[in-house]
């Protein structure tokens, strides 16, 4: 019965909601330090890691060069305040890489190290969202468009609701070298 004890009273339902929601903001800013952390770390900046966070437990994926960038990028991630555990699976990207190469910049053996360090080319970012938007299935994106403008990306056009909405903001954020994003799209429904 409505409002006795052990009866349903409608509140408990709305509080649990909260509860999770705040849970999953605090997960995406813990995700968000973690991401700045290993940003701004000359030996880890530009390796493509990832972070997932789910309460004070967090999971790194992703690849590097070398061993002591897996320990870095552990290292960082467990400087996040509230994160109690960090699973490593961070893969080596190239097992038999030769270190006497010579690196154009810390972290980086390629021709992209010749920009500035962490700063990314527009077209790096637009193909890169274009990627993360293809391999996901959370959101229709058939009438988004983007495009990239000094590492801020600019969306357009409309979704399906507001939960598609924040999701694409979630997938676009966590694409490396995304600084912000300026979002005009529309959530119908």
């Amino acid at each position: 019965m409505r409002g006795q004890p052990g009866g349903y009273t409608g509140f408990g339902e709305h509080v649990l909601s909260l509860e999770w929601g705040a849970m999953a903001v605090i997960d995406k800013l813990r995700a968000l330090q973690i991401k700045a952390n290993l940003m701004s770390d000359r030996t880890v900046g530009l390796m493509e890691i990832e972070a997932d966070v789910r309460g004070s437990v967090v999971v790194l994926t992703g690849e590097v060069e070398t061993e002591e960038q897996r320990r870095v990028a552990e290292e960082l991630a467990h400087q996040v305040d509230g994160v109690a555990e960090v699973h490593n699976e961070i893969k080596l990207a190239v097992p038999g890489l030769d270190p006497a190469a010579p690196k154009v910049s810390p972290g980086l053996s390629t021709a992209a190290g010749m920009r500035f360090l962490r700063q990314f080319a527009d077209a790096e970012i637009e193909s890169a969202v274009r990627r993360k938007l293809a391999g996901q299935k959370d959101v229709d994106v058939s009438r988004v468009d983007f495009t990239s403008l000094k590492e801020i990306v600019h969306l357009s056009g409309v979704v399906r609701s507001r939960k598609e909405l924040r999701r694409l903001q979630d997938i676009v954020l966590d694409v490396r070298g995304v600084t912000g994003i300026c979002s005009e799209v529309v959530a119908r429904g």
